[in-house]
């Protein structure tokens, strides 16, 4: 069990944040009543407060077994009997990526949903307890996340605007651009909300899926083409979800939809590039062996594309 991992998941600032997102938590719960009946056999993947699988054992579910790694699991359950639903929940602390168990269950619950999807181990765990747990017409929620990347320019930093108003009637404006720079310096992938899209230099596109039904996809370089609509200086990649759970019910992460927890995540590119309207580039973002660090790269694309992505409707 990695310790950092399990102490970083232990920090209650983390669920106060979660528990404070009305967009992601009313999806799950309308999701989730709308597919648990009385019989419903439920198991929640990486429970943390127990939010989700509670929210099964509101709705009617006949037993929801819950399951993190985590040191809250005993305050979990004990919320679970305060609010008293206790007697249908059995709370179990363990490695999701090692964890079996002989039942079957109607419904998988989850919100395993890292930075582009590889961080919490999603793919992987959802593949190998959905084969093992699922029961025959099963259905896991959320069922499916789509990635969207996009070029972008940043906004000047807050700091730099210090140099631009005079002061004791001198122009200092000068250090302006040595505050833009060191800023850019220190830019690491992270997860960052920006609202609107002034800093989009093209409109965004598909780039991979998480699929609960499928193998599971190695993590890797991620790369798609873009046609240049705004001129600037591409620093960057943007990146953000639509999580489906059904037919009735998604969240869309980007920066132009209601705001969530999840933001979006940024990743510096290591040179950027000067583009104009209708130019064509090719973006690449690729990880480390453990999904921990994510580094992009911007290319005149070489091959063409054939034309620029429909937008993006959340």
């Amino acid at each position: 069990m990695d310790l950092r991992r399990v102490q970083y998941w232990e920090d209650l600032s983390l669920h106060r944040w979660f528990l404070s997102d009305r967009v992601r938590n009313e999806a799950y719960r309308e999701a989730i009543h709308r597919h648990v009946a009385a019989g419903t056999r439920v198991l929640d993947l990486g429970t943390g407060t127990g939010l989700l699988a509670m929210f099964a054992a509101q709705a009617g579910a006949a037993h929801v077994t819950a399951v993190d790694w985590s040191g809250l699991v005993p305050y979990a359950e004990e919320a679970a009997r305060r609010s008293g639903l206790g007697a249908r929940m059995t709370f179990v602390r363990a490695d999701l990526r090692e964890w079996e168990d002989a039942a079957r269950y109607d419904l998988i619950t989850h919100d395993l949903i890292g930075g582009f999807l590889w961080e919490e181990n999603a793919a992987a765990i959802l593949a190998r307890i959905g084969a093992r747990q699922l029961a025959p017409g099963g259905r896991i929620l959320p069922s499916r996340v789509d990635l969207f990347l996009a070029p972008v320019a940043l906004p000047d930093p807050v700091e730099a605007g210090f140099w631009a108003e005079p002061r004791y009637g001198l122009d200092l404006s000068s250090f302006m651009e040595v505050e833009r720079s060191l800023v850019r310096s220190r830019l690491r992938s992270t997860v960052v909300h920006w609202r609107g899209d002034d800093g989009a230099l093209a409109e965004p596109g598909w780039t991979a899926a998480l699929d609960a039904y499928a193998p599971a996809p190695r993590p890797g370089e991620l790369a798609a083409d873009f046609v240049i609509s705004r001129a600037g200086a591409l620093e960057g990649v943007l990146g953000w979800f639509i999580i489906h759970f059904d037919e009735h019910t998604r969240v869309c992460t980007a920066p132009t939809a209601p705001a969530t927890h999840w933001g979006q995540i940024f990743v510096p590119v290591a040179s950027p590039l000067d583009v104009r309207p209708g130019d064509r580039v090719h973006v690449a973002v690729e990880t480390s062996a453990l999904c921990s660090e994510w580094r992009a790269s911007a290319t005149a694309a070489r091959r063409s594309t054939s034309a620029q992505f429909a937008p993006v409707r959340c």
